[in-house]
């Protein structure tokens, strides 16, 4: 997916256009809260911006590279709770060639 237009709606599903929702944060606005920087980074895998999802991680507990596979396909997501502001429980919907379709990953 290339990079949406700031008035095209935002790939997170938020109902907000990605120049108001996950575009700021994108480009290096801080997220002002975790749910914010949940849908960013579900963004930054559906739009192909490995820069962000670096930035994001832990310095602790990230890989000295991201490398996205292209062949997924990021189908939306989903935010279950948040709790405290802090702890965000979100799945996320993908599909490749490689796996069964309508695949969860959760964060």
């Amino acid at each position: 997916m290339n990079r949406p237009l700031r008035d095209d709606d935002c790939p997170c599903g938020s109902g907000g256009s990605f120049g108001s929702c996950c575009g700021p944060v994108l480009e290096g606005t801080a997220a002002p809260t975790a749910q914010a920087l949940m849908r960013s980074r579900y963004t930054a895998y559906a739009v192909g911006d490995p820069a962000h999802l670096f930035r994001s991680w832990h310095p602790r507990t990230r890989p000295d590279d991201v490398v996205l596979d292209v062949d997924l396909r990021w189908e939306g997501l989903e935010v279950l709770s948040v709790v405290g502001g802090g702890a965000v429980t979100t799945p996320a919907r993908w599909s490749s060639s490689r796996a069964p379709a309508g695949a969860t990953a959760w964060w």
